[in-house]
């Protein structure tokens, strides 16, 4: 899967290292794809907005996260708070600082991490933008949930 991406250039190798290093981590946590799914008081926003701050951070370290915050908050009106419910403003600066191929990369990962907060299992779509993951994420959870009461 990797090589793959790599044939396809444009992606540093720090990216591709910290995909392969988060990817590494998800098959570790798979066995936490058994558990069973809780869905209390942490809303999907909420999990949204973690993975979203905890990826930035892995990837692009605090400062760097930080000054991304700040600059949706300055240009756009936009508070942190309010990304996960509208994270295209994110993923569009995202894509002006790094290119389409690192807002790529940085979508996956955010997304996996999103599904490994869920404990959902993550299954890649090739072209499926990050709203495209939420909406897979909330079908999950709402068939869990009704397979549950049943």
């Amino acid at each position: 899967m990797i090589e793959t991406r790599r044939k396809k250039g444009d992606v540093g190798i720090n990216d591709l290292r910290e995909l392969d290093q988060l990817e590494d981590r998800s098959a570790q946590n798979e066995g936490s794809a058994n558990k069973p799914l809780t869905f209390s008081a942490r809303t999907l926003d909420a999990v949204v907005a973690e993975s979203i701050d905890s990826v930035l951070n892995q990837l692009l370290a605090k400062k760097a996260t930080e000054a991304i915050y700040d600059y949706l908050e300055r240009h756009y009106s936009f508070a942190r708070e309010d990304i996960a419910q509208d994270t295209d403003k994110l993923f569009a600066v995202l894509e002006r600082l790094f290119g389409e191929k690192g807002r790529g990369v940085a979508s996956r990962c955010i997304a996996k991490r999103m599904f490994e907060n869920l404990d959902l299992e993550f299954t890649p779509v090739a072209g499926l933008e990050f709203s495209g993951y939420v909406e897979m994420a909330r079908t999950r959870i709402a068939t869990k949930l009704t397979e549950k009461r049943m």
